[in-house]
């Protein structure tokens, strides 16, 4: 063999052991494990920047920054599904509102706001009534009746009932708040308190009960 010949060989072989190894390797890497994605956030600092910007009323950042997140594993994932819920309720977002508020309450039924804002939902975005009454009524007997959001709860579930004419009922919601506890609340929702009683006094005919509560109601507006 002329040495040309034998150059070409030698150069024949080391190409085809180069193509050996190089498939070699693309089997291995087959054959090994999926490299790891990039770490997520930690639940705990992702849930500590969901409070604040849920405190700072950042919906919109809220939303922009948890849109595609999964929840589900997460040690307070019925909070990060409210606080979401709410970034789409103030951002009229009915259906993505209800899915999210819905499994908050799903994961935590005993926490009153969570039903006052699927109620919020239902009322002012899904306009069914029957529901938000339903989660009012649940926010106002699962929360201390002296807190602002029991008094709201209270009161929007008054008005629907007064709506649909249901005095009776309206004022069984009302009557949990005494005269004697009257001054447990803060004077804005005293004066609203004051104000449904009156509504539901002169809607059964009692003019004379709804005259002193409106009075009464004047008293506390003069205060706020």
């Amino acid at each position: 063999m002329t040495r040309k010949k034998k150059h070409f060989t030698r150069l024949g072989f080391a190409a085809g052991a180069l193509c050996v190894l190089s498939a070699a390797v693309v089997l291995a890497e087959a054959d090994s494990p999926a490299q790891p994605e990039a770490p997520a956030v930690p639940a705990g600092k992702a849930i500590a920047r969901m409070r604040e910007l849920s405190k700072n009323d950042r919906w919109m950042g809220l939303i922009e920054e948890f849109e595609n997140e999964d929840f589900s594993a997460w040690p307070e994932a019925a909070e990060a599904f409210h606080m979401r819920g709410v970034g789409y309720l103030h951002l009229k977002d009915a259906p993505k509102a209800e899915r999210d508020l819905k499994e908050a309450v799903e994961r935590d039924p005993e926490e009153g706001f969570f039903w006052y804002n699927l109620a919020e939902t239902c009322h002012a975005l899904l306009k069914d009534d029957a529901r938000a009454l339903d989660a009012y009524r649940k926010a106002f007997e699962l929360e201390d009746n002296f807190g602002w959001m029991p008094a709201a709860a209270a009161v929007k579930a008054v008005n629907i009932l007064l709506y649909q004419v249901r005095n009776d009922e309206a004022l069984d919601i009302l009557r949990r708040y005494r005269d004697e506890d009257m001054e447990k609340l803060p004077p804005y929702w005293r004066f609203h308190i004051l104000r449904a009683y009156a509504r539901t006094y002169a809607a059964q005919g009692r003019e004379a009960e709804a005259r002193v509560k409106f009075r009464q109601a004047l008293i506390v507006e003069s205060t706020v």
